[in-house]
């Protein structure tokens, strides 16, 4: 009754935001993560990247010793995708990751 649209836009957006940041670090915390993507063409012609991390989930007890491992899948969102070739898809995950701050050296 008292937040106005754009109040809960902005409530929401940041939530949005603190989300996906604890997924990225989920993400670079795990010593291992593959990623999946694949393209569709939307409704408005347009062809759309949809990027998904498949990463492993430690628990470990308080002296640091795992106990468990599992796994966890994060979708990244859909993009805009420029070409189709597979350089070109590689080049935007690899852009997206590099503007995420998520190290490619566990892939």
């Amino acid at each position: 009754m008292f937040l106005s649209a754009t109040i809960q836009n902005e409530i929401t957006e940041c939530l949005g935001i603190k989300l996906e940041n604890h997924l990225i670090e989920q993400i670079t915390v795990s010593p291992f993560f593959p990623i999946i993507m694949d393209t569709t063409q939307g409704i408005s012609k347009v062809d759309q990247l949809s990027i998904v991390v498949r990463n492993a989930v430690i628990t470990r007890l308080e002296n640091g010793l795992p106990i468990d491992i599992g796994k966890k899948e994060v979708f990244l969102g859909f993009y805009a995708a420029n070409k189709q070739g597979a350089t070109e898809l590689a080049n935007q995950v690899t852009a997206l990751f590099i503007d995420k701050n998520i190290d490619l050296k566990n892939v």
